[in-house]
């Protein structure tokens, strides 16, 4: 068994590592670019919006409040008219990446510590390269795959949102944001008999 205070130093070069290859990838490769699409009219769209002046939050739209509610007609109403809608609205102003890029960090650091700790358990102090690349490697690999945090412009049938988790958001409560809109639209669309069932996917 390793102790995670001795393995401090992969773990940080880790972090630090997958930090920069992100940000190659996000910087300089077209990956992440079609990740969202363009609404129609957006400025027409910002208008029409601004005046409700919505506070910063996820919202669903229509949004049945209770399984309840679900089956009211009034709800199908409006879903079957739609636009039905999953939506985070931000904090208007100026554009501040640092945070975001600093919680990417810590979440790096946190997924090192998990690996560390997953292969000081399972292995002795002198195992081979190949034995700790294996299970840090999983580890990690299972860590960062769980994220997600990019909805694409597609629908399935019911006409809900399809959402193809990528790891391109630098930001841990921006994954868990995901996660919890995700369970939102799995439970709608369980509740509508036109609804089909989707799952997190890379």
């Amino acid at each position: 068994m390793v102790s995670i205070p001795s393995l401090w130093l992969p773990i940080l070069l880790s972090a630090v590592f997958v930090f920069l290859a992100s940000w190659i990838m996000h910087m300089f490769l077209p990956y992440h670019r079609s990740d969202f699409a363009k609404v129609p009219n957006e400025g027409e769209v910002q208008d029409a919006l601004r005046r409700f002046n919505i506070p910063p939050g996820d919202y669903m739209l229509p949004n049945a409040g209770s399984p309840a509610g679900m089956k009211s007609p009034e709800f199908q109403e409006k879903f079957k008219k739609g636009p039905v809608l999953v939506m985070t609205v931000f904090k208007g102003g100026s554009m501040n990446m640092g945070g975001s890029l600093a919680q990417w960090f810590v979440y790096l650091l946190i997924v090192g510590v998990f690996a560390a700790y997953v292969t000081g358990r399972a292995l002795q102090p002198g195992a081979t390269y190949l034995e700790v690349f294996r299970f840090a490697g999983c580890t990690a690999f299972l860590s960062y795959s769980g994220r997600s945090d990019s909805c694409r412009a597609s629908r399935d049938p019911a006409g809900l949102p399809d959402s193809r988790t990528r790891p391109s958001d630098h930001s841990v409560s921006n994954h868990l944001r995901t996660l919890r809109l995700a369970k939102a639209r799995s439970l709608s669309a369980g509740r509508i008999e036109t609804a089909s069932l989707f799952s997190l996917s890379r």
